[in-house]
């Protein structure tokens, strides 16, 4: 054979050679493509479609006098056997703030069985009588209306009238005796269970036991509930049942008794 065929030979053998090594790096290459394919299905499968992350339990807590841990995991619409990744946290926080109730909601998922919810009720501190009975905050937002069988053991705010600007501002100013008035000497011994307003005598309030009225005016409320305070000594001295107190004016308490 002439050194020219020869030639032609082996290059012809090198070119097949270089084919067949492309074509494994191919082969080899699909191969790795198709096992990361199966990898990232079987991996998909495990976390979303598999039973590995079903929910078996939710746990709910919080401190509350209003809601029930078994109203809450309701209407979290959360369901044993639902996938921990495919839940809407959004979902839940907006079902859950659809009880009144609530105020804020904290949802965790815990791997890998169980959804985690804790939730923060509001505080009624007392009871507006407006057009309805509805339970009011500290800031003065309203939470609901009272239902029927729901306490009605909170001071009661009167003579709003219509919850507009104006009823609003009357609101929060008996919001401030109610804060005022609990943590005085007299309001720790009796309590409260009214404030009032009229336009011709103003702010004044009823003492839950041992009932009184007490008339506070206008303006300056922690100024009248301090001046109460200081002269209870000599209120208490003095022999038979009170029936009011009239502190309207900085330095003057007017005390009645019943004889």
């Amino acid at each position: 054979m002439s050194l020219f065929l020869q030639r032609q030979k082996i290059r012809s053998r090198s070119r097949w050679t270089k084919r067949l090594r492309q074509l494994e790096r191919i082969l080899l290459a699909v191969a790795f493509l198709m096992a990361g394919v199966v990898c990232v299905y079987v991996l998909y499968w495990m976390i979303f479609l598999g039973p590995t992350f079903a929910v078996r339990r939710v746990m709910v807590e919080g401190n509350w006098i209003h809601l029930t841990t078994s109203d809450l995991a309701a209407r979290s619409g959360v369901q044993e056997g639902d996938n921990l990744f495919m839940l809407s946290m959004g979902d839940v926080h907006r079902k859950l703030r659809s009880n009144p109730w609530v105020r804020t909601t904290v949802v965790r998922r815990m791997l890998p069985d169980t959804l985690w919810i804790y939730v923060e009720e509001k505080r009624p501190v007392a009871i507006v009588a407006a057009d309805e009975l509805v339970y009011v905050e500290a800031s003065g937002r309203v939470i609901k209306k009272i239902g029927p069988g729901e306490k009605r053991d909170l001071p009661v705010l009167t003579g709003i009238g219509k919850l507009d600007a104006k009823g609003a501002r009357r609101m929060k100013s008996m919001l401030k005796i109610v804060e005022l008035f609990g943590t005085s000497s007299l309001g720790k011994k009796l309590g409260l269970a009214e404030v009032n307003y009229d336009q011709i005598t103003g702010y004044s309030l009823v003492t839950k036991s041992k009932p009184m009225q007490v008339i506070l005016g206008q303006t300056a409320f922690g100024k009248r509930i301090g001046q109460i305070d200081r002269a209870l000594s000599a209120i208490a001295s003095r022999p038979g049942r009170i029936r009011y107190m009239i502190a309207n004016e900085e330095g003057r308490l007017i005390v009645g008794y019943q004889a």
